[in-house]
């Protein structure tokens, strides 16, 4: 009797575990296997390739400095911890604009748990790209596109050119070394309209429009970026050959259209 018992028991647990891992995502049967393994062969540090974004004098995250070719580690006895404490990390460089939308970027060495990379191999493997468009990261629940180090080294920095395919889209930035100027000013802890500003300012020049009256649309706009619709289309009237008349009138039809439609 104690003998049928025992196997119905043992009949009643394994359908439950059947059951459990139907209502289970493949990354949670994952990362339970990788428990697993890590139970049976013991959790190792292990140095990984990572990427890892700065400001523009290669500072992080409270102002820590960053140099080429050092190494820096946690305290003995200290964990990394995602938001909390470590060297944080990205494994692919497509997620880096989710934590900085400019700036620099390097390829770095980190040195983390082994159960913790093997979690994330999956992971990246199933989202290769981070979030979906039209969906933040907080859609998506746990992630690894952001990890935390014991350990990070910088080895080189990936070239500007190729850095800003990582980044979001800058306004008013065309060439490498705008990217520079602009990342340096927001490092400088300068106002970022201002920035704008200024580009802004020098386009409606070359469309030969009065400092004041550019000062006058600019003050109209309430999403500031805006004004380079407004340059670039006085630019292409001044290039079209209309005359400088008809080329305000339109220019600030234009701005009117555009501030009326922040509005609605």
């Amino acid at each position: 009797m104690f003998g049928f018992l025992k196997k119905a028991a043992s009949e009643a647990v394994e359908v439950s575990r059947a059951l459990d891992v139907q209502h289970m995502s493949q990354q949670e049967i994952y990362e339970k296997q990788v428990d697993k393994l890590i139970e049976d062969e013991g959790d190792e540090w292990i140095w990984v390739p990572g990427w890892k974004a700065t400001d523009y004098y290669m500072r992080g995250y409270g102002e820590f400095q960053f140099e080429i070719g050092q190494t820096y580690e946690l305290a003995d006895g200290e964990e990394p911890d995602v938001c909390s404490k470590g060297f944080h990390f990205c494994p692919k460089p497509q997620y880096v604009r989710q934590f900085y939308h400019y700036g620099r970027l390097f390829r770095v060495e980190v040195l983390i748990r082994k159960s913790e990379w093997l979690k994330a191999e999956e992971w990246v493997r199933e989202h290769p790209y981070g979030p979906e468009w039209g969906y933040s990261l907080y859609h998506m629940g746990p992630t690894y596109m952001k990890m935390a180090a014991k350990a990070v080294k910088f080895i080189e920095e990936v070239p500007v050119a190729e850095a800003r395919e990582y980044f979001y889209d800058v306004d008013y930035v065309t060439t490498d070394e705008e990217y520079l100027d602009f990342i340096k000013w927001m490092a400088d802890k300068k106002e970022m309209n201002e920035w704008y500003f200024q580009r802004y300012k020098v386009l409606m020049e070359q469309a030969g429009i009065s400092e004041l009256l550019a000062r006058v649309i600019w003050d109209d706009f309430k999403y500031k970026h805006k004004g380079k619709v407004v340059a670039d289309y006085a630019l292409g009237l001044r290039s079209s050959g209309v005359g400088t008349d008809m080329m305000v009138y339109l220019m600030t039809k234009k701005a009117s259209e555009l501030v009326a439609s922040e509005s609605k």
